[in-house]
């Protein structure tokens, strides 16, 4: 038996091979399974992190409310281990670290938060307001201009970034000139962007006006409405002198208004020069006594 045939659903297989493709099935079951085991404990895992590193910084945030920065500092540290990829953790154990005069410590926390979000308002405002305290003016304004430039502008903290920015530029006339000149720039910028925009606007409404009075011109002429025609089609050559099309149509107007004349010219001269018949003889007869019958 061991070394006979079995029969399966679709073939005939060897005993043992058989037994060994049933143990290959079941250690392949086991294995999705321990990993999907792993998988849906560490994504628990992954959660429950979360969860404890928030307990954490809420933790800090009451100790910082009394006071205590040490023990805040202690909490926000330990909400980082576990929520690493947290900007405004960083954010809250920097100013811990400034509150207690660890300057260097404050800031390289503050470049951490900024590292993972470089638009996180809080450690862009304590940033910039760091260095101005370190007399790092340059750097300073970078930061406080980078906090104005995304806050809300009845934001009590952006108002704060740019009263800060004010002292700064009033303090050092280096700065101020900058400043100056880039504003100055800046305007510069905006008049050439507003009449770049009037003079794409008067393209539109000139390339719109050809169109409109271009398609008139051949409306018109399609009626033998001639002069009409030719002054709708010259219209448009004014507007668009190098279009071929327009020009093409204000000569075909004018060729064909001559023709129109030529014909009517040559219409009057065959009537004036056609020889006089009998029956024009008894029309004219006719027409005479039908004038003088009561």
């Amino acid at each position: 038996m061991k070394n006979g045939l079995v029969k399966t659903e679709f073939m005939y297989y060897p005993f043992s091979r058989l037994q060994l493709i049933f143990v290959c099935r079941r250690a392949m079951a086991s294995i999705l399974f321990c990993f999907v085991t792993v998988l849906s404990q560490n994504i628990l895992l992954a959660e429950s992190d979360e969860q404890v590193a928030l307990e954490y910084r809420n933790r800090g945030y009451a100790l910082q409310q009394q006071g205590d920065f040490k023990q805040a500092l202690f909490y926000f540290t330990r909400a980082i281990a576990l929520d690493p990829g947290n900007s405004a953790l960083y954010n809250d154990k920097g100013l811990m670290e400034e509150y207690q005069g660890m300057k260097e410590e404050a800031k390289n926390s503050y470049l951490k938060s900024l590292e993972l979000d470089r638009r996180y308002l809080p450690a862009n405002t304590n940033l910039g307001m760091l260095y101005a305290k370190q007399q790092q003016y340059t750097l300073a304004v970078q930061y406080l201009k980078q906090r104005v430039a995304l806050g809300r502008a009845d934001d009590p903290w952006t108002l704060e970034a740019q009263a800060q920015l004010d002292q700064i530029y009033e303090a050092v006339p280096s700065l101020r000139r900058e400043r100056l000149k880039t504003q100055a720039d800046s305007m510069t910028q905006d008049i050439a962007k507003a009449k770049e925009s009037m003079r794409r606007a008067a393209e539109r409404n000139r390339k719109v006006g050809f169109e409109t009075t271009y398609e008139n011109g051949l409306g018109l002429l399609k009626e033998k409405r001639y002069d009409e025609a030719i002054q709708s089609l010259e219209a448009a050559l004014a507007l668009e002198p190098r279009s071929l099309a327009a020009r093409h149509a204000l000569k075909r107007a004018n060729y064909d208004k001559n023709k129109a004349i030529q014909d009517a010219q040559e219409a009057m001269e065959r009537a004036e020069n056609k020889p006089f018949t009998v029956a024009d003889s008894l029309d004219e007869l006719s027409g005479q006594a039908v004038t003088s019958s009561p």
